[in-house]
């Protein structure tokens, strides 16, 4: 996925408003849970094409990494401070 993400920010920093490239550099940051830079890269798509049906499909799923993250972090602190 970090091939991914390399390439698709070539292409962002000669056209910063491909969608396409935004679209796949979130999910290829989505699978490697760098969520936050995820959510960034597909809220500026969506900026650009709101009627998206894939990018709002991209979002969810990018929402409920998150939770699922978040679920993995607070059953981790309470096996260690449990």
């Amino acid at each position: 996925y970090a091939a991914a993400v390399e390439q698709c920010t070539h292409v962002l920093d000669v056209d910063p408003g491909n969608v396409k490239a935004l679209f796949r550099r979130a999910w290829a940051l989505g699978e490697m849970l760098e969520l936050q830079r995820a959510f960034a890269d597909a809220e500026a798509a969506l900026a650009l094409d709101p009627g998206s049906r894939e990018l709002r499909r991209l979002r969810a799923r990018l929402e409920w990494q998150q939770r699922l993250q978040r679920r993995r972090e607070r059953a981790m602190y309470r096996r260690i401070f449990g």
